[in-house]
């Protein structure tokens, strides 16, 4: 028997598309376009479909009082000295609406300009919104009038700010959800406007509240859920009921989004006809004691285990081509997870192709009386799709005016980001294919320059179908220079404390600028480090370092000063070719005035070396990867107190596992061609710490001073392998057990017994940082060898 597709089909999508197992994407709908009543004047006749567009010489505002003129123009879709693009004026009026800063009669209107056959000059006639003179609150008895000030001041409404098209819904939607979120289910909140009374041409916003009662959520009862615990269910829950001396209070709205939650919860492990509805509440009490216990009744189904996967309308890639990412499926319970990440690797494999448009619909063959449903792929691939202008859309940039005089004077040093600045990183170019893949990386490279609060890219059509606008809306940063002062660990530094500078958009060229002083227990030194991405307007890097660093080691200090020069390039969308020039002085001082060791540890040297790498990049996510690999291949050569040759190589590589683990791997490898004592101890290989040979100290595992065997000396080359179990618990946050396993020698290939470590950790990733915490224990070691079992680390992801 088979169970009717519409209606199945329509929650199951929802549960594909869905992100998690939240209620976001089940109850509310897509916004809908604001209505628009304007008075449209026609654009030139010339810019019909199938002619190009008379030149816009001039573009001229009117009607602006307290906007900036340059905002404006940020939100048009072309730019003085283009042509007119293929538009209907109600898709420009759209657009200006859409900034939130115009009242909706917008008119536009076109004049020829004297003597310059097919150009013209465009008129703007807009409106500007209200300024807003001051907010009001009444009624509200539970909250303070400043707490509901406070909330609306922080969405940016407040006195001498524009009250901008939507404002007032969104003041009501601010006021009601903090009633909503303290139990006041009941409350109405009213937001009307009327003219300032010092000033008419401003308004005053006044917000009315009706309160009405909030109840108690003694208890909540979930019926009919046999297959799934209570505990986990209301764990997605917001209304969780009361416990001890813990009172929660009903919000009728959240319980919609919860009841909807959990359908969706069964949904996405198979329970594909699962019913979730509201039964009736228990309820009781008066006035402050007044409560009710929910009930939400469950009516769970059979659970689905997937059958056949058919794909319909497949020409570009074969059938097996689009069905692969969901032969993990066959056989197995439907699982909304894995249904959603193979339907989006199907339209990435279309996107990559540049066949963004199409459209891959599933559609569900269900069979209760077997337990079966089967997958249909109803592909629609469309047209291949280019890439015709590349726009740039900026919110709203303050230009500060009204910013005390020092804030002025060092906006001269970094002022927002140029245009030009931004259109570099981006990979996409006009006439090429639009692949998805390079509209990902161009938002990645924007958001790594660490310069805007927010950045999207989206496809606007043309009136050639076959061609797309690529739009990069952007959100300019506040702040782009940081000051920081904080604590810290590390295997070399031990505590320490620091104050760090860093400028990232340095003259509004997207340039870093970065100081840091650190005062550590066992090292202390400051560096100073600038990169311009686009050296010269090209695709070269050049990256300049200067450092002064001071360490302790065991039974001698190190105090290495210097620079380092870096030149970079890209090569093809995700490899990079540098090479790093870099001197520096070494002063070794040893703690014992007497000589007691082998190794002089009383001289100074200088090294100089030259260092060529290639980098290959595979990975799925640099910040978050869970598939693919990144490989560095080098090698080093110049002098340190003798003679320096080396060839190293650092490999990452990453499976995807079922139940959403991932199998990291990190592969080190350094060798010179010479013996350790060649060199300057400085240029020696070591193992051991926190970014090594987990469950031993730092330079703790390895050749050790032939007379003082707690001094580590180093080798000439060293191999490290690390394992990694990863289970992510949200997004940001994972656990893991690992083993690693070390090897280093004195000479080339002449190395130690091997040491091995085992151990459990977790991550912590906020980008470009990875905090990283491991306990690990030595379970192969040398007698000499030293261990620790806590390390703690930031900055790498291994």
């Amino acid at each position: 028997m088979t169970v009717s597709r519409a209606a199945a089909c329509a929650a199951i999508v929802l549960a594909i598309l869905s992100r998690g197992e939240t209620r976001s994407l089940a109850q509310t709908p897509p916004e809908s376009p604001a209505p628009i009543a304007a008075v449209e004047i026609p654009l030139s006749k010339s810019s019909a479909p199938g002619s190009q567009g008379p030149v816009i010489r001039d573009i001229e505002f009117r009607g602006l009082k307290t906007v900036d003129e340059r905002q404006a123009l940020r939100a048009l879709p072309f730019r003085e000295g283009e042509p007119l693009p293929r538009l209907a004026p109600g898709r420009l009026i759209q657009d200006l609406y859409a900034t939130g800063l115009f009242q909706p009669d917008i008119r536009i209107a076109e004049e020829s300009v004297p003597g310059e056959s097919g150009a013209i000059r465009l008129i703007i006639t807009v409106i500007e919104n209200p300024i807003i003179e001051e907010i009001t609150v009444s009624g509200s008895e539970r909250i303070k009038d400043r707490s509901l000030l406070r909330k609306i001041h922080n969405k940016g409404f407040k006195p001498n700010k524009m009250l901008t098209s939507k404002g007032l819904e969104e003041i009501r939607s601010v006021v009601l959800k903090e009633y909503h979120s303290r139990g006041y289910a009941e409350a109405l909140v009213t937001v009307n406007s009327e003219p300032g009374a010092v000033d008419a041409t401003k308004v005053a916003i006044r917000v009315v509240i009706v309160e009405g009662k909030r109840r108690i959520l003694r208890d909540l009862t979930l019926k009919g859920n046999e297959h799934i615990s209570g505990l986990m269910l209301r764990l997605i829950m917001d209304n969780r009921g009361s416990w001890g001396p813990f009172t929660s209070y009903y919000d009728a709205e959240a319980m919609k989004g919860d009841i909807e939650a959990i359908r969706i919860f069964y949904v996405n492990r198979g329970y594909l006809d699962a019913d979730v509805k509201a039964g009736e509440p228990q309820t009781g009490g008066e006035g402050r004691k007044a409560w009710i216990s929910p009930v939400i009744e469950i009516t769970e189904g059979p659970r689905y285990r997937v059958g056949e996967i058919k794909a319909q309308g497949v020409s570009v890639f074969t059938e097996l081509e689009v069905v692969a990412p969901f032969d993990k499926s066959r056989g197995r319970y439907y699982s909304g997870a894995r249904t959603r990440d193979a339907l989006e690797k199907v339209t990435r494999l279309y996107g990559d192709a540049g066949y963004v448009n199409a459209e891959i619909d599933p559609d569900f063959d269900l069979h209760p009386d077997t337990g079966q449903v089967n997958l249909i792929l109803k592909v629609t691939e469309h047209s291949q799709i280019y890439v015709g202008r590349i726009l740039v859309k900026r919110g709203d940039i303050d230009n500060g005016d009204d910013a005390p005089w020092w804030e002025r004077l060092y906006s001269g040093v970094a002022p927002p980001i140029k245009e030009q600045a931004i259109l570099r990183e981006v990979e996409l170019q006009s006439g090429d294919v639009y692949r998805s893949y390079r509209e990902l990386n161009s938002k990645r490279r924007l958001e790594n320059l660490g310069v805007f609060e927010k950045v999207t890219i989206r496809r606007e059509p043309t009136a050639d179908p076959t061609v797309n606008d690529a739009v990069i809306d952007v959100q300019d940063a506040n702040d782009t220079g940081r000051i920081a002062v904080g604590l810290g660990y590390g295997d070399a530094t031990r505590g320490f404390v620091y104050l760090s500078y860093t400028e990232r958009n340095l003259f509004g060229e997207a340039r870093d600028l970065r100081a840091s002083v650190t005062l550590g227990e066992e090292a202390w030194g400051s560096t100073i480090g600038y990169l311009d991405r686009h050296l010269d307007d090209t695709d070269f890097s050049l990256g300049v370092d200067l450092f002064y660093e001071n360490y302790q080691r065991v039974e001698y200090s190190e105090r290495l000063a210097g620079g380092a020069v870096t030149l970079g390039h890209p090569l093809g969308d995700r490899d990079r070719y540098n090479i790093r020039v870099k001197t520096y002085h070494v002063d070794l001082d040893s703690d014992d005035d007497e000589e007691q060791t082998e190794e002089d540890l009383d001289k100074s040297y200088v090294v100089a070396t030259v260092r060529p790498s290639i980098t290959f990049d595979r990975r799925d996510d640099p910040g978050f990867a869970t598939r693919g690999y990144e490989a560095t291949f080098a090698v080093e050569g110049g002098y340190g107190d003798g003679g320096i040759a080396k060839f190293e190589t650092d490999v990452e590589h990453f499976t995807p596992l079922p139940a959403e683990f991932v199998w990291a791997k990190h592969l080190r490898f350094g060798i010179m061609p010479t013996d350790a004592e060649d060199v300057g101890i400085t240029e020696r290989y070591f193992l051991g710490g926190s970014d090594s040979l987990r469950g031993f100290r730092f330079r703790g595992a390895g050749p050790k001073d032939a007379k003082d065997d707690d001094i580590p000396i180093g080798g000439a080359s060293t191999l490290l392998l690390q394992n990694e179990l990863r289970y992510p618990i949200a997004k940001q946050l994972s656990v893991l057990t690992f083993f690693d396993l070390g090897l280093i020698g004195e000479e080339p290939l002449d190395y130690d017994s091997p040491r091995t470590s085992a151990g459990i950790g977790g991550r912590y990733n906020t980008r470009p940082v990875t905090i990283a915490v491991d306990l690990g224990w030595a379970i192969e070691k040398d007698e000499d060898d030293d261990t620790e079992m806590f390390h703690l680390r930031l900055g790498s992801r291994f």
